[in-house]
């Protein structure tokens, strides 16, 4: 049983029967069902002072707040927010990476020598010959590396493992001052 306040009054409803309709379209409705909360708990639902669309949220998708910096207690592919206000995400494997949150500066790193990425790269200057090794592109959805040839050297990009770049395993760049821009589109690097 749930209690409602409907247009000033109090009720009691099931979670079955409590139903919103939209005021001109009664086939548009909301159904709230409270079947998978834990017996003798209650839950709070808090709409905020600000339009809110609840949107591609399913199993797989759940917002929580993680108040010590480890994983999930269960599941992955979660997004969620630790103690430090950044938004994280948790793939199949374990791996934790940082998508969005505090809107700090990108990083820029510079590199002599051969270098694997890690997902706290952004920028990437490299002066010389040298092998940038990307991360896996796996649970990295959206990851963005600009890597810069700012020498004279042969700047070669090379994929995690079989995963590739553009179809291929590796691209070099040996154009002083030009950039390369990949993005993981969740298998595999694109250039962009």
């Amino acid at each position: 049983m749930a209690t409602s306040r409907i247009q000033g009054r109090i009720s009691t409803v099931t979670d079955d029967n409590l139903v919103v309709k939209n005021s001109t379209d009664n086939t548009k409705e909301m159904q709230f069902d409270v079947g998978n909360i834990s017996p003798s708990t209650t839950r709070v639902v808090t709409i905020p002072d600000r339009d809110l669309e609840l949107d591609k949220l399913d199993g797989n998708s759940l917002f929580e707040e993680i108040t010590t910096p480890s994983s999930p207690s269960s599941g992955y592919n979660k997004l969620y927010f630790k103690n430090d206000d950044e938004l994280y995400k948790l793939n199949s494997s374990g791996e934790e990476s940082l998508i969005g949150g505090g809107g700090g500066n990108p990083s820029v790193t510079t590199k002599t020598g051969n270098y694997t990425a890690t997902t706290d790269d952004d920028t990437i200057r490299c002066n010389g010959t040298l092998t940038i090794t990307l991360p896996t592109a796996i649970g990295n959805d959206g990851k963005t590396f600009d890597i810069k040839n700012i020498g004279t050297g042969t700047v070669t990009i090379d994929g995690d493992g079989s995963q590739t770049i553009d179809g291929e395993l590796s691209v070099s760049n040996s154009i002083q001052y030009d950039t390369i821009t990949v993005r993981s589109n969740g298998s595999n690097w694109d250039i962009i």
